[in-house]
Formats: C-alpha cells, structure tokens, sequence
C-alpha cells in the first residue's frame, strides 16, 4: 500500500487571487526547493497557455 496526503479545500470565489496563492502556498510547503521549482514552472505555463487562450477569444 501506499502512503499518500491529501489537502481538502474550500475556496471562496469572492477573492480567488488570495485563495489560488493559499492553496498553491500550502501544496509547495510538501515539497523540496528543487520540486517546488518545477511545480512553479509547470504552473506558469499553464498560466500561460490560459492567458494565450483568453487572448483568442
């Protein structure tokens, strides 16, 4: 069997910016500095894409 964490969240949609960091903040505190820094790009890119793909529209 395998040991695994889990984070249950509720986010309150009236102030996403805070909520997004918080969830974000307290997921990379799970990690090493190494791991952390590719979550932070692989996040960035999909930031990324999300805001090439709002610029289409």
């Amino acid at each position: 069997m395998k040991a695994r964490k889990f984070i249950e969240c509720t986010i309150d949609l009236c102030n996403p910016v805070q909520e997004i960091a918080a969830v974000v903040t307290v997921v990379l505190s799970s990690y090493t500095k190494e791991q952390r820094i590719q979550i932070l790009k692989e996040i960035n890119r999909d930031i990324d894409k999300a805001l090439k793909d709002q610029g289409k529209e």
